[in-house]
């Protein structure tokens, strides 16, 4: 099932699909207010021999409820195109004829190189570092280990402002290559009860795979009554950064 539906914070939705043979299937959930993000700072340091990207990151719990929250860092790969416009034609300057075209008009003043920068939806997600004993991930693992995201329960700062440092590898965070070029997102989410517990239970089974026997492993289990999978979200917010050379 997909929908292209944007969902609203502070809002229930309930999901419902009637099969004339398979039956009923259904879900609900409630997807949270924003979380009110107060700082997102970041600072070169060194961790565990590595150097790294230390993103601290500062908000303010509204108090209200059992507040869930989980902190990704993804990078966006894009693309850069240039272009530029002469005699009323779009020119794609990666053209070698084009190129050839702009050196001999680029010196007037209607022709201008233009660079845009266009996202491919297309995302990596960057491990992170935590050394926050408040975070679930201390009971999943030993917080040395890299995460695929941090989770951290409101219980010990209900209603308080609270901060945390997480640490990204740098060696993650600028492309070798062209094609590996994009933009790093660190985000901070404040999840519905059923998207949190999946994805808890989700890190901890890639933690334990590889491990223990796969007989022993219990895969994450879903909300969805009489069908498999997760109907959840969240609410984010995020900081956008830009550490390679897009030109």
């Amino acid at each position: 099932f997909t929908n292209r539906k944007h969902f609203k914070p502070n809002t229930a939705y309930t999901l419902e699909i009637n099969h004339p043979t398979l039956g009923q299937v259904k879900a609900s959930t409630r997807i949270p207010a924003l979380p009110k993000l107060l700082l997102i700072d970041t600072a070169t340091q060194n961790f565990q021999g590595k150097e790294v990207l230390a993103v601290t990151i500062k908000w303010h719990d509204d108090g209200n409820t059992s507040n869930l929250y989980f902190i990704e860092a993804l990078k966006e790969l894009v693309k850069l195109n240039r272009y530029f416009y002469y005699g009323g034609i779009r020119y794609n300057y990666d053209n070698p004829q084009a190129q050839h075209l702009y050196e001999r008009v680029k010196d007037l003043a209607s022709v201008k190189l233009i660079r845009d920068t266009v996202a491919q939806n297309k995302f990596v997600r960057l491990y992170m570092y935590t050394r926050d004993n408040n975070s679930e991930n201390s009971r999943i693992d030993n917080i040395s280990h890299p995460f695929r995201r941090i989770f951290i329960p409101n219980t010990s700062f209900t209603g308080q402002i609270y901060s945390t440092t997480v640490f990204v590898d740098r060696q993650f965070l600028i492309a070798a290559e062209a094609k590996q070029r994009g933009r790093i997102r660190i985000q901070l989410k404040s999840a519905s009860r059923e998207l949190y517990d999946y994805l808890l239970e989700y890190e901890k089974y890639k933690t334990d795979f590889g491990t223990i026997p796969s007989t022993q492993l219990v895969s994450p289990t879903g909300n969805i009554q009489n069908g498999l999978g997760i109907f959840g979200g969240s609410s984010r917010r995020e900081r956008i950064l830009y550490l390679d050379t897009l030109r």
